[in-house]
């Protein structure tokens, strides 16, 4: 980093102030680490480094690893149960085959009977 000036132009070396204040500078939280993870007692003062914390962590943990398969034993064909079609459903409400549905223009929908068509009159007739 370069070096910088203040507003007053006194300059200062950031890097340099960060080296010399890394370990007395304690992490933000409640884990009571500095900024390098090493713990911290009472005054400041590093009582484990941080390689030695994660080393007691790790000699301490047991870890189990399992050896599985990923070819396990697929059931024979014959073991299969054979499709079966499911059994028809009645319909949940029973509709008349001779009502139809018929929405009216406030929303309100209304069953109405289906009338047979009208015979066409033929052409020749004027009455």
């Amino acid at each position: 980093m370069t070096n910088r000036r203040t507003n007053r132009g006194v300059p200062i070396d950031l890097d340099a102030l960060i080296g010399t204040k890394e370990k007395q500078i304690p992490a933000v939280g409640n884990m009571k680490v500095n900024a390098q993870g090493d713990v911290l007692g009472p005054a400041g003062k590093v009582i484990m480094r941080n390689e030695e914390r994660v080393r007691n962590y790790y000699r301490n943990t047991k870890t189990t690893t399992v050896n599985t398969s990923l070819n396990t034993a697929r059931p024979k064909p014959s073991a299969l149960q054979p499709d079966v079609a499911p059994e028809p459903q009645p319909p949940d409400e029973f509709e008349p085959p001779n009502m139809r549905e018929v929405e009216l223009p406030n929303g309100d929908i209304e069953m109405v009977p289906i009338l047979p068509p009208e015979p066409k009159p033929k052409r020749g007739n004027l009455a």
